[in-house]
């Protein structure tokens, strides 16, 4: 008898052990189910509904890439680009590159193109043989005679055949009447003037007409030193002191060249031009 109470003693443990893990075990499967809900309610307030529609299917093969074709676009699209950019750029220059730019600016017809020959690097290329390379002078020195000339006399050049054309072209825009006098002039110094001066005397003088080429800068005349003449007396002594014209002609080493040299410096030579002596000279 009392084995058996014991029996039942052990049997009533365990159920109650039992009940107590059931329990237990329901109160875990209530709280995961209200831990479920309240995911599922906080998801659907946060992406919304959702369908899904199609699955993107797998690939099986690359995408292709067209090398060829996305590199036929890209120079394409570069000489487009560049060709854009050129018609504008040419568009905004307005720079005068050719002698028709210049005439449809200027409104006048442009006798002759000289070009620029620079000098031979050797000393004595000035008559005073000093070497100074900042003469204008210096693009046609030559050496004939001992006597330094800004182009030489004879011969076929691209220089002697600009200032033939000038020549030409001079004599034919005055009518047909002869030619007296012609000025050289430009806006600044160092652009040429006396080298076209000298040259385009040469020229008439080459061809047999007697030519009196005059210095008129009365502050840095530089001619007198090309064609190995003295700068006195000339054109500052007969604006100032009246001297004949006689008197300050020079001769020159060129057949048929006549100089008249820049003379003594004058400070003013406005003023000297609007002398008496000015006014009988230019009379």
């Amino acid at each position: 008898a009392e084995l058996r109470r014991e029996l039942i003693l052990l049997v009533e443990a365990n159920e109650v052990r039992l009940v107590q893990q059931v329990e237990a075990a329901s109160r875990v499967g209530d709280q995961l189910r209200d831990e479920l809900q309240k995911a599922r309610m906080a998801e659907a307030v946060e992406t919304g509904r959702i369908d899904v529609v199609y699955l993107a299917p797998v690939p099986i093969r690359p995408i292709p890439r067209h090398l060829i074709i996305k590199l036929g676009l890209a120079v394409l699209l570069g000489l487009l680009i560049g060709a854009a950019l050129a018609f504008v750029r040419e568009h905004m220059n307005t720079t005068v590159r050719h002698q028709e730019e210049l005439e449809d600016a200027l409104k006048v017809t442009g006798l002759a193109i000289i070009p620029r020959i620079d000098a031979p690097a050797s000393p004595g290329v000035l008559a005073n043989g000093n070497g100074d390379r900042r003469s204008p002078m210096r693009a046609f020195g030559l050496m004939r005679n001992g006597k330094a000339l800004a182009s030489p006399v004879g011969g076929y050049s691209a220089a002697n055949e600009a200032y033939r054309i000038l020549r030409t072209n001079l004599n034919h825009t005055h009518g047909g009447r002869g030619l007296r006098s012609v000025v050289v002039t430009s806006a600044f110094a160092g652009e040429g003037k006396s080298t076209v001066a000298l040259n385009l005397a040469l020229s008439f003088a080459n061809r047999g007409t007697r030519v009196l080429l005059v210095d008129s800068d009365m502050r840095c005349g530089q001619l007198h030193e090309v064609l190995h003449v003295e700068r006195t007396p000339g054109l500052g002594d007969l604006l100032q002191e009246g001297s004949s014209l006689d008197g300050v002609i020079q001769s020159t080493s060129a057949t048929n060249l006549f100089f008249l040299a820049a003379g003594t410096p004058i400070g003013n030579p406005a003023d000297a031009l609007a002398s008496e002596y000015g006014r009988a000279a230019l009379r």
